[in-house]
């Protein structure tokens, strides 16, 4: 796929992370859009102020697209979020016993708007389309912000990229997507994907113990039972050489050079995360044509903190903002946006507003 710009962008944040400039200046003036995009949200069911902001700010982006200089692209548009569940212990560990397996939402969840109910999917539709045909009532931006505003799970666990196999399918790898999501996904369309998480992919294999409850102290080989193991299993850092590099579990950092602890799921299978080039392998693999933006936190700084209350260690926020919301590093999905190049910018989830983010993620799906 050929790029006009040739790096991966990291857009500016809030004032609070100083991390967040821009790595090769802004994306360049809008080239012309493809003939169809494939938009898919995945959006963390957390922070209700996030969804909120996401709500707002998609006219800005169905804008860019229904407003393209060389003609507005067929649009299918689809929401979900990254809930899998908790591995063996799905149905014994609190708040994770009703994921949605990749599913896209079709009706709203939370939202309380009225105009929720006239700005609708129709009947037994599970995505939007807009274009060639239309299949929902009223405004598409109000339609979608609806649906955007996925509610709160309770889960710790989050799957952001094992949830996107699941939702357009793996068949090679014996992974079909659910029914509803049949139809989505086409051949000569740009698939474009958008990540919206204040916690880092938790992705780990369907049978994984990772998340036994029966464990939930400091002495116990897995630890407190809680979004902590994601980070201890998943991540290594320069210096860690204990443990097979496995996080500390007591106050650490800032450490350097951090990463997915890839090289663990050969030592340890059962307690560790999917190595991220099986999606980035996946993602080559589903679509010729594909973009993948991440609203989410800078990996630095990287710092484990204990919770003076019981002692139980947890990730030290890399991000906050005056709006209240606060996130943690991103560490496995900056790395997949890494190493995706022109196909794919990362910008930090902790702002006010997601205007400037939606306005070059626009960009970005619109750039041939």
């Amino acid at each position: 796929m050929t790029r006009a710009f040739a790096t991966t962008i990291l857009l500016a944040a809030c004032s609070s992370d100083p991390g967040g400039m821009r790595l090769d200046g802004p994306p360049p003036p809008d080239a012309g859009p493809p003939s169809a995009v494939d938009l898919l949200f995945v959006i963390e069911d957390g922070d209700t102020t996030v969804q909120e902001n996401i709500a707002m700010n998609l006219p800005v982006l169905i804008d860019a697209l229904q407003h393209a200089p060389s003609g507005a692209p067929d649009l299918h548009m689809a929401f979900m979020t990254p809930e899998m569940g908790a591995g063996t212990f799905t149905t014994t560990v609190p708040g994770c016993s009703n994921p949605d397996w990749g599913a896209f939402i079709d009706i709203p969840r939370v939202a309380t708007d009225p105009a929720c109910q006239s700005n609708r999917l129709n009947a037994g539709e599970h995505f939007f389309k807009d274009g060639v045909s239309r299949n929902y009532s009223g405004d598409l931006a109000t339609a979608a912000g609806c649906i955007a505003q996925v509610g709160w799970s309770q889960c710790p666990f989050h799957h952001q990229f094992a949830a996107l196999r699941m939702a357009l399918g793996d068949p090679d790898h014996g992974i079909y997507a659910p029914d509803g999501n049949a139809g989505f996904l086409r051949p000569n369309a740009r698939l474009a994907i958008i990540f919206t998480a204040q916690d880092d992919d938790c992705s780990a294999p369907d049978d994984t113990l990772l998340f036994d409850p029966s464990q939930n102290s400091l002495s116990d080989p897995l630890g407190p039972l809680g979004r902590f193991r994601c980070a201890e299993f998943g991540i290594t850092c320069d210096g860690l050489t204990a443990t097979n590099g496995r996080l500390p579990r007591v106050a650490t950092g800032p450490l350097q050079n951090c990463r997915s602890n890839d090289a663990y799921a050969t030592v340890d299978p059962q307690h560790s995360l999917i190595p991220l080039p099986v999606f980035i392998d996946y993602l080559h693999r589903i679509s010729p044509d594909f973009v993948l933006a991440v609203i989410g936190a800078p990996i630095e700084p990287f710092a484990v903190v204990v919770d003076p209350q019981n002692g139980f260690p947890a990730m030290e926020h890399s991000c906050s903002s005056s709006n209240g919301i606060f996130a943690n590093p991103a560490v496995r999905a900056h790395q997949v946006v890494e190493s995706l190049g022109a196909h794919a910018l990362f910008t930090s989830i902790c702002q006010d507003s997601y205007t400037d983010a939606f306005g070059h993620i626009g960009n970005l799906i619109l750039t041939p």
